[in-house]
């Protein structure tokens, strides 16, 4: 049975994570070349040495997109910006509440954004089992869409993997990187427990149908991260 909609919390909780896992996705791979240190040990390094410009990272890359998914019309954000005369010396954390609307998505953003620095201090990416195996108390706010929260998730994890990138010397984007982000931001979205049958030798294709449940959510992936693609290729 098809789902037109998806809780708001679990759309920004797998937005926040998807960001996370695409920012230090980039960092890994940069970090790892030539260190015989252990993931974890890069992991956990990682996080110490940017542990100060994270929240600016988030700021600046999640804003727009959390915004879109809280905001019928971005001019009544825009206008309200205005209002309250939003500029370089407005606090990040007043700008991410702006964003998120409301009280209440605001503390869920932030509770998943703790979660996922608690893991990588942790020494690793959360997984989407892991993501998935949390109790999460459903959003009385209205639901999201789901061709918007598959676009949240997409661009949340795209702008995070370009994060990292830029944060180190700019280049290396891996598209075998982008295809496992995506697999694992869909498994996190739209599913509510880990996928345990992925068929026999499933190919990437098996595997994209596999986690958007169906044929009218793999076409909102697949176009949205062409779409993704050429914006980013233009920036």
């Amino acid at each position: 049975m098809r789902t037109d909609n998806i809780d708001r919390y679990k759309t920004i909780r797998s937005m926040v994570r998807g960001f996370f896992e695409g920012l230090f996705s980039a960092l890994i791979e940069k970090a790892e070349r030539g260190s015989n240190d252990s993931r974890p040990m890069v992991v956990k390094r990682l996080i110490m040495d940017n542990y100060e410009n994270i929240a600016g990272y988030f700021t600046h890359a999640m804003f727009p997109i959390i915004a879109r998914i809280n905001y019928d019309s971005l001019d009544d954000l825009s206008a309200m910006m205005k209002e309250k005369h939003v500029g370089d010396h407005t606090p990040l954390k007043v700008l991410m509440r702006m964003a998120c609307g409301s009280k209440e998505v605001y503390e869920c953003m932030t509770s998943e954004y703790r979660r996922q620095m608690e893991a990588l201090l942790s020494g690793h990416i959360e997984t989407p089992s892991e993501h998935l195996s949390v109790d999460m108390i459903p959003s009385t706010l209205d639901p999201v869409p789901v061709p918007n929260a598959i676009r949240g998730v997409v661009r949340s994890m795209m702008q995070g993997y370009v994060v990292g990138i830029k944060a180190t010397d700019g280049t290396g984007f891996q598209q075998k990187t982008i295809l496992r982000l995506m697999i694992n931001g869909m498994h996190t979205l739209l599913h509510d427990t880990e996928i345990s049958d992925w068929g026999v030798n499933p190919d990437l294709d098996d595997i994209y149908r596999i986690v958007s449940k169906d044929a009218e959510n793999y076409e909102v992936l697949i176009n949205e991260m062409n779409q993704a693609y050429e914006d980013l290729a233009k920036t």
